[in-house]
């Protein structure tokens, strides 16, 4: 039947995920007309087919007019832009869980929490309260900081911007998805009794945070130093921050990452132990000859208290996506059971999906709301035909089969020692670890860690056989970002495959899954190269391609205990199908230069490392003049340093960085340039007079450099700038950074010079391609991937302000895989 609660939930699920994707601006207005109006179609026409029809278009138009609406509101929190001009007093409630983060090697000791913001009184700019996501590692840092604290603190706040690169983490997307609209530092803070007033909402979040971090602390006390203490806690009251990012991968590469923390398989189980407990006091009762056993049915009793389990242990998770599904699909259950409905698990299912939209509309931004309708849904398409054992093999054989396209689509990654590892963490942390935190939990208010301590000892036992599986080499596979069309078709070839009666059917849906095969893009033709400027912030990194050779210039900054070549380097070059590296170049010393070393050493095995220093442990080349190759035609050679280095000279420095020439068969160039100074600049240019164009050849053989030192005042010289007459230079440098890169003087000297100046800190990462007149073309990350939500650059333009920017310099080029992966979805990793 066309008009279902089935077509009803896929209506508004289009709706929803439409608008998000999609939408250019607030289209509310005009949607909510066409909905209107499509309604009064459906009441006009005569047959029930077409007045289906029309209803299911109209609750699509309305999902996206509401998601509009809800969208709206968040970006109406928005701070104004004085308020990250410089310092500002204002009051502070903390929110959420605190976490705090020791002293590292390079790193001071700070807590990470989030908080909401509000004005004080009269003073300073008037603002609507907006939460913000803040560091406090200046001055004295409190010994403790919980939820329902309060402070009037000074704060240097930053717009909610990060990196956008082509595939990957959108950290934008994920504080517009968490409804955060700053992030900033704490420069000093006091603490008070009394602030602003707080909503009803503001205070039943706060005592249930409260209660999360009385049990989290708990736990903490009780297992002191012990290496998975925050598993414990996640396991309890869904704290996934506090876990160590290299525990993080282990669970990655195993496939086991849905277990370490408040999932829809522990609130199910919550509530089935609530169901039995009632069920069992129900009997008790009724011998006892209580009334209300008598006049209330044990089926309802025990249908209503696992209700109220599931919707309390969500809460106590902090309602993420799959506690959120789980406590609604028993409560819906639950009710069919009070009401006296037949409840059929599909209908359970989009009934709980048409909630989660109507709660959240926000929700599909989150890959958990993904996989954890999918996943769901494979099982209760599976046959009832098994039981036991067979029954749990062939559900986990579903499950690690059912949702690979959707891993591969949404992480580049599919762990292939998943269902091995999954077959003994799904028993062992739902019905071991899970009932032993929870249990310890309580128990440690009373000083009993016998509980915590037994369940700790079990995961240490599980943990170590993880390792050696993760450790397999063959344990995972990089996969290539597949093209948008690509995903859908093959889950939903997938999905018909696991639920679907007719064997031909599955047969022929099976073939689907090839589409995660075909590649997305094409690579550059013989004789050509093409170059990604990544967006790493306040560093530089450049990946560097031909038809079958791969280069990395420089890694990127670090980002306290990560960096950029994790966060975004060795996921970039996997998107893109880069398994191994022909040659790393690091061009000297510096952390924003390379960071990420030893990082894409072990993940991209390079066959070549080239450096201006000695790197300890490491087989390296020295970048000196005179070192050269040729890669499919395209030729590589080092202009800089001129020479090797001697005993009494210490390389590494800004003045002794590699710089890369990299010419096509045409000779169009590309030149990259680290940090040198101006003096270097100079020097180049006198003692290399074939790099000079005159006015005449400048359109012969078109230039590309690379802005040295991200644009800073001492570099990009005029003479410079004269001699190479380049057609567009780039920089990389961080938004809004605290150095200004690039400096007013450069662009104003590139302006005078008429070369076309391209920033990542504005537009985003950058590809270079070539048009057939031998024009640089560059494709922009930020203009791919523009969303509402994403802030115009710089900040306090307009819209059409940055859309001119991008039209100005971001050539329309043909989907290539960069374009190809989902632009909207979030890796899993960098969520916790």
């Amino acid at each position: 039947m066309l008009l279902s609660v089935y077509g009803l939930a896929l209506s508004v699920l289009l709706g929803v995920v439409g608008y998000l994707q999609w939408a250019p601006h607030n289209l509310s207005a005009p949607l909510f007309g066409l909905a209107l109006a499509s309604l009064f179609l459906a009441c006009l026409v005569a047959t029930r087919r077409f007045f289906g029809v029309f209803v299911l278009l109209a609750s699509l138009l309305f999902a996206a007019a509401y998601t509009g609406v809800r969208v709206q509101a968040i970006l109406d929190q928005a701070p104004p832009a004085q308020l990250f001009e410089g310092p500002v007093v204002v009051d502070l409630l903390v929110l959420d869980l605190p976490v705090f983060e020791p002293a590292g090697p390079s790193r001071p000791a700070r807590w990470q929490f989030q908080a909401r913001v509000a004005a004080i009184g009269s003073e300073g700019p008037a603002f609507k309260r907006f939460d913000a996501s803040l560091s406090w590692l200046s001055g004295e840092l409190p010994a403790g900081l919980a939820p329902g604290d309060r402070y009037r603190a000074e704060l240097r706040l930053r717009p909610a911007s990060g990196p956008v690169n082509f595939t990957g983490f959108d950290f934008e997307t994920w504080m517009f998805e968490n409804r955060m609209q700053a992030t900033g530092s704490v420069k000093s803070a006091v603490r008070v009794q009394q602030g602003y007033e707080l909503t009803w909402s503001d205070a039943l979040s706060t005592q249930v945070d409260r209660l999360r971090h009385a049990i989290r602390s708990a736990i903490f006390d009780s297992l002191a130093e012990e290496k998975f203490a925050p598993i414990m806690a996640g396991l309890v009251v869904g704290d996934q921050r506090s876990i160590a990012r290299d525990q993080w991968q282990v669970f990655s590469v195993t496939g086991v990452s849905h277990l370490m923390s408040i999932s829809g398989m522990h609130v199910t189980m919550f509530a089935v132990i609530a169901r039995f407990l009632t069920a069992w006091a129900w009997r008790l009762l009724a011998r006892s000859g209580s009334s209300l056993a008598l006049r209330v049915p044990a089926p309802v009793a025990a249908a209503v208290m696992a209700s109220l389990a599931a919707v309390a242990y969500a809460f106590l998770a902090g309602f993420n996506i799959p506690a959120q599904r789980t406590a609604t699909m028993v409560t819906i259950a639950s009710l069919a059971a009070v009401v006296g409905l037949e409840s059929r698990s599909w209908a359970i299912l989009a009934v709980t999906l048409l909630a989660v939209l109507v709660v959240d509309p926000i929700a599909p931004l989150s890959v958990g709301f993904w996989l954890s309708f999918f996943a769901v849904g494979i099982l209760f398409g599976l046959s009832g035909s098994s039981q036991g054992l067979r029954a749990a093999v062939k559900a986990q054989l579903a499950i690690t089969l059912g949702i690979a396209p959707l891993t591969i689509a949404l992480f580049q990654q599919l762990s292939v020692i998943g269902p091995i590892a999954n077959a003994l963490a799904i028993p062992v942390v739902t019905f071991l670890v899970t009932p032993l935190a929870m249990l310890g939990s309580v128990f440690a208010f009373f000083n009993v860690h016998a509980f915590l301590y037994v369940g700790h000892l079990v995961f240490v036992w599980l943990y170590d056989f993880l390792q050696f599986l993760a450790e397999l080499s063959w344990a995972s596979l990089a996969w290539h970002a597949p093209p948008v069309w690509a995903s859908v078709l093959s889950c939903i070839s997938v999905f018909v495959v696991f639920t679907h009666p007719s064997k031909r059917l599955r047969w022929l849906a099976s073939l689907g899954v090839l589409a995660l095969f075909i590649p997305s893009g094409s690579k550059p033709s013989m004789g050509e190269f093409q170059a990604s400027f990544l967006d790493v912030g306040q560093g530089t990194s450049v990946v560097v391609q031909t038809s079958n050779h791969s280069l990395v210039y420089d890694t990127g900054p670090s980002h306290g205990t990560s960096n950029s070549a994790q966060r975004v380097v060795i996921p970039q070059l996997f998107a893109q199908g880069i398994r191994r590296l022909d040659a790393l170049v690091i061009s000297h010393r510096d952390d924003d230069h390379s960071s990420g070393l030893a990082d894409l050493f072990v993940s991209h095995r390079p066959s070549h490392v080239y450096t201006s220093y000695q790197v300890q442990g490491l087989d390296t080349t020295f970048c000196r003049l005179g070192r050269s190759w040729v890669w499919d035609g395209v030729w590589f050679r080092f202009l800089y340093p001129f020479e090797a280095p001697t005993m009494q000279w210490t390389p590494g420095a800004n003045e002794d960085s590699c710089v890369l020439e990299v010419v096509d068969t045409q000779g169009r160039r590309l030149l990259l340039t680290g940090d040198i100074p101006v003096a270097v600049e100079d020097e180049m240019a006198e003692r290399m007079p074939w790099l000079h164009q005159t006015s005449s050849s400048r359109g012969n053989t078109p230039l590309v450099m690379m802005a040295p030192h991200h644009g800073s005042r001492g570099s990009t010289s005029r003479l410079l700038l004269q001699r190479l007459r380049p057609k567009a230079a780039v920089t990389q440098s961080g938004y809004r950074n605290r150095f200004g890169h690039p400096h007013p003087d450069v662009i104003e000297r590139l302006t005078t010079e008429e070369v076309a100046f391209l920033r990542t800190d504005l537009l985003g990462a950058l590809r270079l391609n070539w048009s057939a007149q031998g024009e640089p073309l560059f494709a922009c990350a930020r203009k791919d991937r523009r969303r509402l939500w994403h802030r115009p650059r710089p900040l306090g333009a307009t819209t059409e302000q940055e859309q001119t920017l991008m039209q100005t310099y971001c050539a329309a080029q043909p989907p290539s895989m960069f374009q190809a992966a989902p632009r909207t979805w979030l890796a899993w990793g960098e969520q916790r």
